[in-house]
């Protein structure tokens, strides 16, 4: 009655027998990016799952499994979406907040596994919620406008802070930094609307 977030996935060249052909992953090791036995974390919100797993009342054991991930079928399609979360992340047309992998006991029917997922996705939507952001909308009122000139330049004078959201709505070069071009920016922006 396991509900098992994999934490570490490995890109193995040692892969356990699946029931069917191909017998093995191919290709093996998947991502030929990184060593072979690179190891990859999970960057989904597990304490966040794993508290709305439990407060489902599901009978569910919840937990984060920080060992390997079993060389079975379950690190492979966990180690993909991990993959996927960091070579996408930094994508400007479609970026990728978040990758892991849910392993689900064998005793789990139907109905729980789906209660269970439900929660997981919804816990999973309201973590990634916070990066979708409107560029230029530093004080996250869902407009562009002289406010948000006023909230930048009050952080960049070190008068106030943003959250994680905030500073990603401001950063409008993407250099990591929020400075006087991003004020620029978001004046520019202000003008072609």
């Amino acid at each position: 009655m396991s509900w098992e977030l994999e934490n570490r996935v490995v890109n193995r060249t040692n892969w356990y027998e699946d029931y069917t052909e191909p017998l093995l992953p191919t290709p093996n090791p998947p991502d030929d990016t990184v060593d072979n036995y690179h190891v990859r974390y999970t960057s989904l919100p597990v304490d966040e799952i794993i508290s709305a797993v439990f407060d489902a009342h599901l009978g569910l054991d919840a937990y984060l499994d920080n060992t390997n991930a079993g060389m079975f079928l379950s690190e492979f399609a966990g180690y993909h979406g991990v993959w996927y979360k960091e070579t996408h992340e930094d994508d400007n047309v479609i970026p990728c907040f978040s990758g892991g992998h849910i392993h689900v006991g064998a005793q789990v029917d139907w109905d729980t596994a789906k209660e269970a997922t439900e929660a997981s996705i919804r816990t999973l939507i309201n973590h990634v919620s916070q990066f979708m952001v409107v560029s230029g909308d530093c004080n996250s009122d869902g407009e562009v406008n002289i406010l948000d000139i006023i909230s930048l330049s009050n952080v960049i004078l070190g008068f106030s802070e943003f959250s994680e959201s905030q500073t990603f709505a401001a950063d409008m070069d993407g250099n990591g930094r929020l400075d006087i071009l991003d004020i620029i920016a978001i004046v520019n922006l202000i003008l072609t609307l």
